[in-house]
């Protein structure tokens, strides 16, 4: 394999590596308004009490904030 060959397989590498972690952070993104809905709907029905939601959307905010600091410094 020559060195054009070799610089053009790590270009495509990088660009799938970037590709997949962007995938990844929608996916868990997503999972976290998932989270929220599901905390929400608990609080709604009575599953849970105001003080318990507060805690898991304090936790839920706080995933979030770490995702998208992580995003944020690629």
């Amino acid at each position: 394999m020559g060195a054009v060959a070799g610089a053009a397989d790590c270009h495509r590498r990088r660009a799938e590596a970037r590709e997949a972690g962007r995938l990844e952070l929608e996916l868990r993104l997503a999972g976290i308004e998932a989270e929220r809905a599901a905390v929400r709907d608990m609080f709604r029905s009575g599953e849970i009490n105001d003080h318990t939601s507060q805690a898991l959307f304090a936790e839920i905010t706080l995933t979030e904030a770490l995702l998208r600091g992580r995003k944020a410094r690629k």
